[in-house]
C-alpha cells in the first residue's frame, strides 16, 4: 500500500511539471503507417504493399491489384541560440540572437506503389517509388551562432523498386526486390 500512495504523487509530479528538451535532431520512424506505428517491427507482418520495402515475399498474400500511397509530413521548428560570452572567460561580454531553419516542411518518406497478380495464382508483381524516411532540406542564416556547421542542406535521395513474390500453399512464400537508387539533389552548404 506504501508503494501505490508514493507512485501516485511521484507520476503526478513527473508529467505535470513542464521541462526544456535540449536536443541535437530528431529520429523519423519508417516508411508505412503501420511500420510507423509498430517502431519499425513490420518483416514479419507486413499486410499492405509497403512489404515491398521490409519483405517482398508478403506481397504474394495481396491479391488483385492494388495501388497505395502514404507520406508524412514534417513539421519542424529547429532553432539554435549560441551561449553569451563570458567576459571573464572571453574578456567581453557578447549575446547572440537565435537561428531558425526556414524550410520547416519536408514531405517525408513518399512512398507510391502499385501491385498485380495479373490473374496468376501464386505470383505478385509490384512497382514503388519512394524515398527514406528523413529530413531532406533546411536553410539557416549565412552567419550566426551555427555558422561553422550545416547551414543548408537539399537532398532528394529515390528509390525505384520492382518486386516479385511467389507463394506455395499459402505457407512458403519467396520474394525479391530490384532497386535502383537515385539521388537527383544533392547541395550542402
Amino acid at each position: 500500500r506504501s508503494r501505490s500512495a508514493l507512485a501516485l504523487p511521484l507520476a503526478l509530479t513527473t508529467f505535470l511539471l513542464p521541462a526544456s528538451a535540449l536536443a541535437g535532431g530528431f529520429e523519423v520512424g519508417d516508411n508505412g503507417a503501420r511500420a510507423l506505428g509498430r517502431g519499425g517491427a513490420y518483416v514479419a507482418g507486413a499486410k499492405d504493399l509497403t512489404a515491398i520495402q521490409y519483405n517482398p515475399a508478403l506481397l504474394a498474400k495481396l491479391r488483385g491489384t492494388r495501388f497505395q500511397y502514404s507520406d508524412n509530413l514534417v513539421w519542424h521548428d529547429t532553432r539554435y541560440q549560441q551561449n553569451s560570452l563570458d567576459e571573464e572567460v572571453w574578456g567581453t561580454t557578447q549575446d547572440f540572437e537565435p537561428v531558425e531553419d526556414s524550410e520547416n516542411m519536408f514531405p517525408l518518406g513518399a512512398m507510391g506503389i502499385v501491385s498485380s497478380d495479373f490473374g496468376l495464382d501464386n505470383w505478385t508483381f509490384a512497382l514503388g517509388l519512394y524515398g527514406p524516411p528523413s529530413v531532406g532540406k533546411q536553410r539557416y542564416p549565412d552567419y550566426g551562432p551555427q555558422s561553422f556547421m550545416l547551414t543548408e542542406i537539399n537532398v532528394l535521395l529515390v528509390y525505384y523498386s520492382l518486386a516479385v513474390a511467389w507463394q506455395h500453399n499459402d505457407k512458403f512464400g519467396i520474394g525479391a526486390t530490384l532497386q535502383y537508387v537515385n539521388m537527383p539533389s544533392m547541395e550542402y552548404g
